[in-house]
């Protein structure tokens, strides 16, 4: 980077952007995916010389860090041997715990070489049921489309069953990778382009809505369960929101 920024002294600002991009993306999701990241927005960057360095590359986001790890070292075997976070496979305390343990409450591998504990509570059961788990709110809108209704229509269907909230009749899992296939099948059905969609286009639309209706920052960090401000990365501004600018600017300038 040190290089770039010689070569390029007017863009260090964007630059060193950037880094903090690719270090928040190494602290925050698991994995290599930062170093795929990196690696194919210099790619792109290498194409396009003009491209700004301190914006993310949603689509780019999007696709590698809503898919799991272990299917990312399939998809890219070329940083399957990158650096990896500080695990110990000795058996001793500091060994990092199992994601598939907790997100299902199994676990296929063997020898598995996490622990099989919460990681919210380090408890001897996995996160999905986990008892300090957040109570999620939904409130009844008395129209059309209201979670209320939705969630006990799918109750209904569920049933009473322990295990994950969501899952399929079979009784297995709701995970990430099915969540962001039959979403995309549904938005195929409904004419939309499936391949700009992604699991985080759940918590970017969320985020975005909430902000074009008004919310304060404190409650939209509240409602996606954010501790810090990175919600922002999620708010797009709507090209309808950007229209009326230029009228809202004029009529400051006439009065």
């Amino acid at each position: 980077m040190s290089v770039l920024i010689d070569k390029f002294p007017t863009r260090s600002q964007e630059l060193l952007q950037y880094v903090s991009l690719i270090r928040y993306a190494a602290r925050v999701h698991k994995g290599l995916g930062w170093a795929i990241y990196d690696f194919k927005f210099r790619q792109k960057a290498s194409v396009n010389k003009s491209i700004n360095w301190s914006v993310v590359d949603t689509q780019l986001w999007l696709t590698i860090f809503t898919v799991s790890p272990a299917i990312l070292k399939e998809e890219y075997p070329l940083f399957s041997n990158g650096p990896q976070r500080n695990v110990s496979t000795t058996g001793d305390a500091n060994r990092g715990t199992c994601n598939f343990y907790n997100r299902s409450g199994t676990c296929n591998r063997d020898p598995c070489y996490f622990r099989h504990v919460c990681n919210r509570c380090s408890g001897l059961h996995p996160r999905v049921d986990c008892p300090a788990h957040p109570t999620i709110v939904i409130g009844k809108t008395d129209q059309r489309v209201c979670p209320v209704l939705a969630m006990t229509n799918y109750l209904s269907y569920r049933g009473s069953t322990l295990g994950p909230l969501f899952q399929y009749l079979s009784g297995a899992p709701l995970t990430k990778a099915g969540l962001t296939s039959e979403t995309r099948q549904l938005l195929s059905m409904s004419g939309f382009q499936p391949s700009q969609y992604a699991g985080h286009s759940y918590r970017i639309g969320a985020a975005t809505t909430s902000a074009s209706v008004g919310l304060p920052p404190w409650l939209i960090k509240t409602l996606g369960r954010w501790s810090s401000d990175c919600y922002e990365r999620y708010v797009q501004c709507p090209p309808s929101l950007l229209s009326g600018v230029s009228c809202q600017l004029l009529g400051d300038t006439l009065n």
